[in-house]
């Protein structure tokens, strides 16, 4: 009988220790969650300059479902590939929005390509909260233009020159408010 109760006991224990084990690492996942919806991410991607190269016409839908195309913009552009589901995306879309309020004015576009499994209100009520008052609603139909640019994940951003040409791409989450990348966008609009 005494062995049955031993038996019994570390049994329990063992499930014991399993609930704390799972606890324990619930806990640190969920607050991993909450720090990543605050804080920007350590890991700060960098453009990576690249000889310009001629892009395809791309097309996406306006937020009134109208077909837009690259080329209905002109100057610099950034493409910025990103989705609501997406925190690295989210926390770079205010540092987008700022640095399209500052240089609008000299011929910079932001065409922030959102995920076309992202609807428009949801996408309108991400902008109101995060005061997001800059950049046009766009959507990647179907995701088609993530195939063209055979993109690996997001956020990733596509850096067009004046002439069209792909001069630059960032992969992971940038730092929009950076010198560096400020002084990378403005020797673009001084050519």
């Amino acid at each position: 009988m005494t062995s049955i109760v031993v038996n019994t006991m570390n049994r329990m224990g063992n499930k014991l220790k399993l609930f704390a084990a799972a606890l324990a690492l619930f806990a640190a996942f969920s607050g991993g969650y909450a720090l990543a919806r605050t804080k920007k991410p350590e890991i700060v991607s960098e453009i990576v300059a690249s000889e310009p190269k001629q892009l395809e016409e791309i097309a996406f839908l306006d937020k009134d479902g109208e077909t837009r195309k690259l080329s209905d913009f002109s100057g610099v552009r950034i493409i910025n590939f990103w989705a609501l589901w997406c925190f690295p995306c989210k926390q770079e879309m205010p540092g987008l929005s700022k640095l399209q309020q500052e240089y609008a004015g000299k011929g910079l576009k932001v065409v922030a390509l959102a995920n076309s499994s992202d609807g428009v209100k949801q996408i309108e009520n991400f902008y109101k909260k995060n005061h997001i008052n800059t950049l046009d609603i766009f959507i990647d139909g179907d995701n088609k233009n993530f195939k063209v640019f055979h993109l690996k994940g997001l956020p990733t951003s596509i850096i067009v020159n004046k002439n069209g040409e792909e001069v630059g791409h960032i992969s992971g989450y940038n730092d929009w408010e950076s010198k560096k990348t400020k002084a990378f966008i403005e020797k673009l609009l001084a050519e």
